[in-house]
């Protein structure tokens, strides 16, 4: 006989972490999950048909406090309760509490520039939740060593942290290789500043000054992120860029794009897990990606570059692309020539 299972996951909305709560829903919900509580914008983007019992949590602070009592309400001293969104409960709960924590933002010190004032607050807020209700959560479960060891220095008390990363992968089988690839480059992500967008796009326009125009499959949501929309669009019409970006995609066309993709070039700046980068690895495509412990935790990239430098990843892509460093018979000499003709 199995445990009853209780997922709490109101905070859990869009990118790899609904992808990943989705496919724990479609495993476990019509025999082992008695309570899912969900925000309505991950309701929209996936159907169930299970007989589980749905609790809708509006993305407002009153409707998340009045869930976390409904949560304690629910819980019995049999159940496993399953906090999705990275944080503890705020009330001591009966049963065995596991923290699933994704978000690297709350245990790591990486700096919140470039993000919105109520995204920073939020950020801040739930830092405090994380170490105020520590002792509420009876073991953490992370993706990576690198997570486990941010959270190690984050807690102040010793309580278990194990890595279970998702490999349970359920591509479907109709899901082809494309004959011909329709694009040199595909990076898979949402558009928060440390996904790096702005280096990424710079480089592009470096290898479009030396002539070179590979083409990039984005996945960026205008109405979501519109201020990098545009940007995008702007060097794209500046510079001739062959980008291309594709929005509201389910998770099967995206397991398609990967196909149709020469190589995934992944820049972002930190990630918990980097589902695309275990994705891609698992369909033998090429990982072109950041030099950080985040991406060696789960692949070994093909090449990798410097992320904070646009110089670094256009010539990343040209390494990977095999184009040549164009040789200049041209020296200082020569145009110290030229300005003394003058």
């Amino acid at each position: 006989m199995h445990r009853e299972l209780i997922v709490y996951a109101p905070n859990i909305n869009n990118g790899g972490g609904l992808i990943l709560l989705w496919k724990l829903i479609n495993k476990f919900s019509n025999s082992i999950i008695s309570v899912i509580f969900l925000d309505p914008r991950a309701v929209n983007k996936n159907s169930s048909n299970s007989s589980m019992l749905t609790k809708i949590v509006k993305p407002k602070l009153m409707n998340r406090l009045l869930s976390q009592f409904e949560l304690f309400l629910a819980a019995k001293s049999t159940a496993i309760i399953l906090c999705f969104g990275n944080l503890p409960p705020i009330l001591r709960l009966k049963g065995h509490v596991i923290v699933y924590l994704q978000n690297r933002y709350l245990v790591d010190s990486y700096p919140l520039k470039g993000h919105s004032f109520k995204t920073k607050l939020r950020i801040l807020i739930e830092r405090k939740w994380l170490l105020f209700f520590q002792s509420h959560a009876d073991e953490f479960i992370v993706q990576t060593n690198s997570m486990k060891i941010l959270l190690e220095k984050k807690l102040k008390k010793k309580i278990p942290i194990k890595i279970i990363p998702f490999h349970s992968f359920d591509f479907n089988n109709t899901v082809h290789k494309a004959p011909e690839k329709k694009y040199d480059f595909i990076y898979v992500a949402s558009g928060e500043p440390h996904k790096n967008h702005d280096n990424l796009i710079k480089a592009w326009c470096l290898l479009a000054d030396d002539g070179h125009f590979p083409s990039l499959c984005l996945t960026i949501n205008e109405k979501i992120f519109p201020e990098l929309f545009s940007k995008i669009q702007s060097f794209k019409e500046r510079y001739g860029l062959a980008i291309t970006n594709l929005q509201n995609l389910a998770h099967t066309e995206i397991i398609q794009l990967y196909n149709n993709s020469t190589a995934l070039i992944y820049p972002s700046f930190l990630e918990s897990y980097g589902l695309p980068l275990v994705e891609a690895n698992y369909l033998n495509i090429p990982i072109i990606a950041s030099e950080l412990d985040y991406v060696r935790d789960v692949v070994s990239p093909d090449i990798s570059f410097d992320p904070n430098s646009s110089l670094s990843i256009y010539r990343a892509v040209r390494r990977f692309l095999k184009i040549k460093a164009s040789k200049s018979n041209f020296n200082f000499f020569d145009y110290l020539a030229d300005q003394l003709k003058q």
